[in-house]
C-alpha cells in the first residue's frame, strides 16, 4: 500500500546459494479460488467485505524455530542506536508456510466456535476468505449482519482474531457497526447519505454505491494490434482474475470487424 511503511522479510533472499524458503515446508494450499471467492460474493443481494487485522502476526512461532528468523534492528526501535539481533515470534508475510498455517489456524478457530456460533460461520470462514479478506453475499440486510457479528464474536473469543475493516453495499448493514470497525475511509461518513468511496479488495476497486466493480485501464498508447490489445489485457485486466475464465494467448484468433473506434470488441474462439 503507497500510504503505508512496512519492514519487509525478503525470506527468497540467498546466501551462498540457499533462501530461507528454499528450505521451508510451504505446507498445503489451502488458499480458496478467487474466481469462486468472487462469484458468491456476487451471488445474494446483500454484499459485505471484511478483513483479519494483521492475519500472520496472529499466529505464533514455535520457540525452537524461531532462531530462522533472526534479524537486525535498532535497540529499543530508536534509529539513534546500534543494530542488535532480534527474533521474530510470530509468521510473517513472505515466508512461504505463513499462508497455510494463517488460513489453518483461522478456519480452526471457526470450527472451534461452531457449537456456540452456528455452522454458517464455519462456513463462511472457509468457504469465503482468500488469506485475510472475507468476501460474501446474504440475501437480507438482517442475515448479513448476523453473520458478520457472529463471525467477529467468533473469531475473536476462540482465535483471538480481529475481523473488521467491514464495508458493504447496503448502508444499513454498515451502520450495524461501530465506525472503528468499518473500512478507514468509511468511518467519518454518514452512511446514510453520503456517496461512499472506493473499497479495495483482493485487486478488485469496488463501488459500493453502484454495487459495480470499476477497472482502471492503462492511459499507454498502444497500437491495435493483435500484440496491442493482449497487452492490454494482460497489463490492465489479469490482477481482477475475473477474467481468468477465458483463455487469452498468442493463439487466440481475432476477427478483424471486432475492431471498431478504438476500442475492445469480442474475440472469437
Amino acid at each position: 500500500k503507497p500510504d503505508q511503511i512496512r519492514g519487509v522479510f525478503d525470506s527468497s533472499a540467498k546466501c551462498n546459494g540457499v533462501s530461507l524458503n528454499s528450505v521451508l515446508l510451504t505446507g498445503p494450499d489451502l488458499t480458496n479460488d478467487l474466481l469462486g471467492v468472487l462469484l458468491r460474493f456476487r451471488k445474494e443481494m446483500v454484499a459485505v467485505t471484511a478483513d483479519v487485522q494483521h492475519m500472520f502476526h496472529c499466529f505464533v512461532v514455535r520457540k525452537d524455530h524461531r532462531n530462522y528468523l533472526r534479524f537486525l534492528w535498532h535497540k529499543d526501535n530508536d534509529l539513534q542506536e546500534n543494530l542488535v539481533e532480534y527474533r521474530m515470534r510470530v509468521h510473517v508475510f513472505g515466508n512461504s508456510p505463513s499462508p497455510a498455517v494463517a488460513t489453518l489456524g483461522l478456519r480452526k478457530a471457526a470450527q472451534a466456535s461452531e457449537q456456540e456460533f452456528g455452522s454458517h460461520v464455519t462456513s463462511f470462514v472457509t468457504r469465503d476468505f482468500y488469506v485475510d479478506d472475507g468476501l460474501t453475499s446474504c440475501p437480507t440486510k438482517e442475515e448479513a449482519v448476523k453473520l458478520m457479528k457472529d463471525t467477529q464474536q467468533a473469531l475473536a473469543k476462540y482465535g483471538n482474531l480481529r475481523l473488521h475493516k467491514f464495508a458493504s453495499n447496503c448502508a444499513e448493514v454498515m451502520s450495524a457497526f461501530h465506525a472503528s470497525d468499518l473500512a478507514s475511509n468509511l468511518k467519518d461518513l454518514d452512511l446514510e447519505c453520503d456517496s461512499k468511496p472506493l473499497q479495495r479488495s483482493l485487486g478488485l476497486s469496488w463501488d459500493v454505491n453502484t454495487d459495480n466493480f470499476l477497472f482502471q485501464l492503462s492511459s499507454e498508447n498502444k497500437p491495435i494490434t493483435r500484440r496491442g490489445i493482449l497487452s492490454t489485457i494482460n497489463s490492465s485486466l489479469r490482477s481482477s482474475w475475473i477474467f481468468g475464465s477465458g483463455d487469452y494467448t498468442r493463439e487466440t484468433p481475432i476477427k478483424e470487424n471486432s475492431i471498431r473506434n478504438r476500442r475492445l470488441g469480442p474475440t472469437s474462439h
